[in-house]
């Protein structure tokens, strides 16, 4: 009896981390979702549109500025090169945008379309 008694507390205990994963992970894909229109918003507002476009198509090549449109990352390297930038980009740190207002603009940039491939220009655009 003992045996079996053990094994209940056991797979109870297996069954408890694997709920308390999930519901971890649920939380964590919900809080990362974002809402894209609020990052439109904040992607205007801020000033992230005068360098990277605003439908994040990047600069020429003359400015060098990054494509943010149909670019996959995560979310954590997004956060990142904005508290942390390279470049000429200015510092967004937490006292200019919240963690919150990140994932919004993340998923604002999630949300755009990728730019068609070279081979699917028509050729009258291409001259």
């Amino acid at each position: 009896m003992k045996g079996s008694t053990t094994r209940c507390c056991w797979s109870a205990i297996a069954i408890g981390v694997f709920l308390l994963a999930d519901a971890t992970a649920r939380a964590e894909s919900s809080d990362s979702t974002g809402d894209a229109v609020n990052g439109r918003r904040l992607f205007v507002s801020k000033g992230c549109f005068q360098c990277h476009g605003r439908l994040g198509q990047g600069g020429s090549f003359v400015t060098a500025v990054p494509m943010l449109a149909g670019v996959e990352w995560p979310l954590e390297g997004f956060a990142q090169v904005l508290r942390e930038p390279y470049g000429d980009m200015p510092t967004y740190s937490e006292a200019v945008l919240s963690s919150k207002e990140v994932t919004d603009i993340y998923a604002y940039l999630r949300s755009l379309p990728a730019p068609p491939e070279p081979k699917d220009v028509p050729e009258i655009l291409k001259r």
